[in-house]
């Protein structure tokens, strides 16, 4: 898993602790409710939707910062070495997959 992914995760997993807690009156016995109410529960409530900011703000970031994927410098060296003895560049190699070339009886409309 990557890390904007694992961001994402991080995010829905803080925002559904902040709702549980912020709808706890709904969901919970009265016997579980008396337990867990403490007066720190807005403080834990907001911490909880400000990690979840956070991570959100984080997988923002890295999603902008991060450019196109590189092709790396052996796929570099491989093409190097098919254009030396061809002399042309096999990137398909099945006909069939090539979607640049027009079919022959099919005119741009």
């Amino acid at each position: 898993m990557n890390t904007r992914g694992f961001n994402l995760a991080l995010v829905a997993f803080w925002i559904a602790v902040g709702t549980a807690l912020l709808t706890r009156d709904i969901w919970m016995s009265q016997a579980l409710l008396d337990k867990v109410n403490v007066s720190q529960m807005p403080l834990i409530v907001g911490i909880a939707f400000m990690l979840a900011g956070w991570n959100l703000m984080r997988y923002w970031v890295a999603r902008s910062l991060s450019g196109p994927p590189q092709i790396s410098s052996s796929t570099q060296e491989l093409r190097r070495k098919i254009r030396a003895i061809t002399g042309e560049d096999h990137k398909v190699t099945d006909p069939v997959f090539d979607f640049e070339k027009q079919p022959d009886g099919d005119a741009p409309k």
